[in-house]
This record gives C-alpha cells, structure tokens and sequence, in this order.
C-alpha cells in the first residue's frame, strides 16, 4: 500500500523496445496516485487507487495522471474518491484519469468511480483512444479542459468503443471547456 503526495512518480524514462510498466499496486489517500511526465510507451495497468481525502485540498487531485506521454497506455485500473460526491465544484481538481499533451495513448478497460472528471484531457491528445471505459457516478465522464485541448474523434457509427457512463451526476456524459466536435 502506497501514500504520500504522489505515491507513484516516474519522469523522464528513455524510450525502450518494451514498455516500462506500472502494475498491481495499491494506492491510497495521495494527491496523484500515478504521476508520469515524459514516459513513453508506459504501460499502467491493473493499479487500484482509492481517495478519500476530503474536496477541500489545496491540490488537485488525480488517480492517474500523464504528461507529455505518447503512446502509453493506462489499462484495468480501478479509481475511485469516498469522501464525498463528486461535482461541478471539483471539475478541474479531482480528475480519474488526466491526459495532458499525450498523444497516441490507449485508455483501456478502466474503472472510474464518484470523480468529477473521469477522464480528463488537456492540450494536444490527438489519436489518444478510449475503448470499454466504466464511468460511474461521475459528474463528467469525459472533461475537455480548455479550447486548446486536441482529441481525435472516438468510434464511428457503425462500430462502437464500448464506453460506459452509470448514474452520471452532470447534465453531459461529455463536457469541457472546449469544443466537443471530436467526439461522435
């Protein structure tokens, strides 16, 4: 069982033939669960990351959060907050999964429970998937942070990528400060 401010923090990896992978931790009561910045090709997966700090930490909060990391892929992690409910308030401070600046990534088969923002990104994301994703009870499943935030459009209309929102607390299952036009 890992704690602290970031109980897991890995930054500046070199890239390698194989992934450098994160797995079967348990994680509880961080600012970030998983903090990687400059990481490609990572593989975090299998990790489970409980909150329980109360929303009125001065710090933002976040299971798993990625930095300029291509390729990587965030897969079957169960995260989730139980000190309370998650809301509109908390959007930009309590995040499940956070994308910033990473492009090419596969977030896969993830559990995101009571989070504000489930997933979240920012900045360019661009051919970043998401693919059987489970939702719950979340104010936004997905978060767009701002205008400059680049996702490439998710699923067509004949096939879908089997993303799942349960018992969603906001208006949208999609939001942000941006625009929405990647999304189908």
């Amino acid at each position: 069982e890992l704690k602290g401010f970031d109980a897991i923090d890995v930054q500046n990896t070199i890239p390698m033939r194989r992934a450098f992978v994160i797995e079967n931790n348990e994680i509880k009561n961080c600012v970030t669960g998983i903090h990687l910045r400059q990481c490609p090709s990572v593989d975090a997966f299998n990790n489970y990351i409980l909150d329980e700090a109360p929303s009125w930490s001065h710090h933002a909060h976040r299971g798993i959060w990625m930095e300029n990391c291509q390729d990587a892929t965030i897969r079957y992690n169960n995260i989730s907050w139980s000190a309370g409910i998650a809301n509109a308030d908390l959007i930009h401070g309590q995040q499940g999964i956070a994308t910033s600046n990473s492009a090419g990534c596969d977030i896969r088969g993830n559990y995101v429970h009571n989070i504000s923002a489930g997933l979240n990104f920012l900045g360019d994301c661009r051919n970043s998937n998401m693919h059987c994703n489970i939702m719950q009870e979340c104010f936004n499943g997905v978060y767009l942070q701002d205008f400059s935030t680049v996702v490439t459009e998710q699923g067509t209309a004949d096939v879908s990528w089997n993303n799942w929102w349960a018992d969603n607390r906001g208006a949208f299952k999609v939001d942000g400060d941006g625009v929405l036009s990647a999304f189908n």
